[in-house]
């Protein structure tokens, strides 16, 4: 009886945990979060327009989808696919699927911010068929952990070079110490905002190389919602 009122405290903890759980588990069902979210990793990480294409209009035109996940999706396909898309139907289809019109409009503004003659070369990496023909040969090699992360962001490539102590200097001119020697600490400012996704790779990178400390910053942290709302401000 003595323990009786921590057991009734701790029973109260496991049941709200479960409920929350519970919740968590019937909203990712019924939106179907796990199909978008695998779909945001092969539109950001492979090239296959019509399995694609497909995909994408399945999602928009599904009911139980949110609205802000269908934006988000058409905007990494308008991105990736930009020369070849046709950005007008699938704005129509953004609408029909019940996207609210000034939010169907932030394509444009993404285009026009982030879009293929604005941007630096090496988003989407060499698209080529050899290319594709050797990423999907080790992909079916090496296996893939998790689909729901393949995508890594693009400072990892530069961060990794950093490290090892391979910046072209042509790029990244230094003062002081003589290029090439590797560092110790490096940090790193983004300037409009980091997301959480580079800040989670930061991470795993300092657990990987305890002989180098990486400092991220940035004027913000953002995640879509944040960076769309910026961006339609402009």
């Amino acid at each position: 009886m003595e323990r009786y009122p921590a057991f009734r405290s701790q029973s109260h903890n496991v049941s709200k945990h479960v409920a929350l759980m519970s919740e968590l588990s019937r909203l990712v069902n019924h939106c179907s979060l796990m199909d978008v979210s695998q779909l945001e990793q092969d539109l950001a990480c492979n090239d296959e327009h019509s399995a694609q294409f497909k995909e994408l209009m399945n999602s928009i035109r599904a009911e139980h989808v949110k609205s802000a996940d269908k934006l988000r999706l058409a905007i990494l396909y308008s991105l990736r696919y930009e020369e070849t898309a046709n950005i007008a139907q699938l704005k129509r289809e953004l609408i029909d699927g019940g996207v609210q019109q000034h939010k169907v409009d932030i394509l444009d503004v993404v285009l026009r911010y982030a879009g293929k003659t604005q941007r630096a070369p090496g988003l989407y990496g060499d698209r080529s068929f050899m290319s594709r023909m050797a990423k999907n040969l080790q992909t079916g090699l090496n296996g893939v952990e998790n689909v729901y992360t393949q995508h890594q962001p693009l400072m990892m490539g530069t961060l990794d070079a950093a490290i090892k102590g391979k910046l072209r200097e042509s790029a990244y001119p230094a003062i002081g110490p003589i290029p090439g020697a590797q560092p110790r600490s490096i940090v790193v400012f983004i300037v409009g905002g980091a997301t959480y996704e580079e800040g989670t790779k930061v991470a795993e990178l300092n657990a990987s190389n305890p002989g180098v400390q990486i400092l991220l910053g940035g004027n913000t942290i953002h995640n879509s919602v944040s960076f769309l709302e910026e961006l339609r401000v402009l």
